[in-house]
């Protein structure tokens, strides 16, 4: 078994959002629904302190599961989708289906 700390975030495996806390699970599939939110918005949602929500944030950076965009002093968060594998499938398997 791969242990999912030594990853790049891009390669962590989408699994990690198991082993989550409910709240931050919760939070992260929010995220996931309204694409990208603002500090503000998050603290409306969790009802929490902006401090704990940032530290909250900050984890969840640090775990590869949400990425920051934008300037440093209105920062925009986003869940990181897990990139998308490519078929091993022949490129020619529909063609000859569709036969």
């Amino acid at each position: 078994m791969t242990d999912s700390s030594s990853l790049n975030p891009g390669d962590r495996p989408s699994l990690d959002i198991l082993n989550l806390a409910d709240c931050d699970r919760s939070l992260l599939r929010w995220m996931t629904r309204q694409k990208q939110v603002k500090l503000a918005e998050v603290v409306a949602y969790l009802n929490q302190e902006e401090t704990e929500v940032k530290r909250r944030l900050d984890s969840l950076i640090q775990q590869g599961l949400i990425q920051v965009d934008g300037e440093p002093e209105a920062p925009c968060y986003r869940a990181q989708q897990a990139p998308q594998t490519r078929s091993r499938l022949s490129s020619k398997i529909w063609q000859q289906l569709d036969e």
